[in-house]
């Protein structure tokens, strides 16, 4: 069983990656919006695919994290 120390540890790196995966995903967004008409259709489309993919990823982190909060709950 883990230690209330250790799951607080846990949900403050995952609550980074999950800022970290938001500015990714607002930089390339805001990147491609700004290039669109320079890029070609296919990159255009690359790159809203991998968007969707880190959004989907980050959706994981947050639930994950949602997961850990209500663990530490139990413990209190």
């Amino acid at each position: 069983m883990k230690t209330k120390d250790r799951i607080k540890e846990e949900i403050g790196l995952e609550k980074l990656l999950l800022t970290l995966l938001v500015a990714i995903i607002s930089s390339i967004s805001s990147w491609t919006w700004s290039n669109k008409v320079t890029l070609s259709f296919a990159v255009v489309i690359f790159l809203y695919v991998l968007c969707v993919i880190l959004s989907t990823i980050a959706f994981a982190f947050f639930l994950k994290v949602k997961l850990k909060i209500k663990e530490l709950d139990n413990y209190e």
